[in-house]
């Protein structure tokens, strides 16, 4: 079960961060009013989560569900100054088949994941679309990204490496690739401490690769999903904190954005 689907009801991207240094207490509140106003896209009849935020904040992407999950849609809407327009299907003609919405390389890149089969191949699969004057369709990434197992979550590329979630070894996990121009090297676990046997997803990196944020459902949390801070140390990762209380309650929290 991929992360979006544990909910009731979501409310989307209302908390923006600053971090000074890389740890839970360097976390302080931000608020960018046209973010918090993303609220108003939020549906009562659907599951909503935001997934990406273009540097200038002028256009935003989620992820929209029906509430029993048949149905799974990536939208985009535009900040006017005045207000977020009404949202619209990226990819229309796959709308209700996918997932995601996570920026990559200065905004010209675009990740979703299949939830059923479609023409991006199996259901799980990660695709990327490249921007020119408009998206382009989404082309399924190759092996060994995408396994005859389950794939999803793509972060969008930071510092060269591409973050994601997978459960190729049993429950999911968080591991990375990097692209080297002419195509992905072999996947990489992240270390134990950040994936445990409960289920990982990544969230979001910073962009010169320095922590990452990740939702867990393991043992010890506040409840549910809760948002976990990695700090890179050297050619290594740190142990994982949970952010507190002022974030992560008994009920579902994942999906950050830095």
């Amino acid at each position: 079960m991929a992360p979006w689907q544990h909910r009731t009801r979501l409310t989307m991207g209302l908390l923006m961060f600053a971090v000074s240094s890389c740890d839970a207490g360097s976390l302080r509140e931000a608020r960018e009013d046209h973010v918090a106003d993303l609220r108003a896209l939020d549906q009562d009849s659907t599951h909503d989560v935001m997934t990406g935020v273009t540097t200038d904040g002028r256009r935003a992407f989620l992820t929209r569900s029906s509430r029993d999950f048949g149905y799974t849609d990536v939208r985009t809407t535009t900040w006017s100054g005045a207000g977020w327009a009404p949202d619209s299907s990226l990819f229309p003609t796959l709308a209700g088949r996918i997932a995601g919405g996570r920026l990559g390389s200065g905004d010209t890149l675009i990740y979703v994941w299949s939830t059923r089969e479609s023409v991006l191949g199996p259901a799980w699969d990660i695709a990327v679309s490249r921007r020119t004057n408009a998206w382009q369709p989404p082309v399924p990434l190759p092996a060994p990204i995408n396994t005859p197992a389950m794939e999803c979550c793509a972060s969008g590329e930071q510092a060269g490496w591409l973050y994601f979630s997978s459960n190729r070894d049993g429950s999911w996990d968080v591991f990375r690739a990097r692209h080297d121009g002419t195509g992905w090297g072999a996947p990489e676990k992240l270390p134990e401490g950040i994936n445990t046997t409960a289920d990982e997803w990544p969230g979001s990196v910073e962009a010169n690769g320095r922590f990452l944020l990740f939702s867990s459902i393991r043992a010890g949390g506040a409840g549910a999903d809760d948002i976990y801070i990695a700090c890179a140390s050297g050619d290594g990762w740190k142990a994982p904190v949970m952010l507190g209380d002022s974030i992560n309650t008994a009920a579902f929290e994942d999906t950050p954005l830095i």
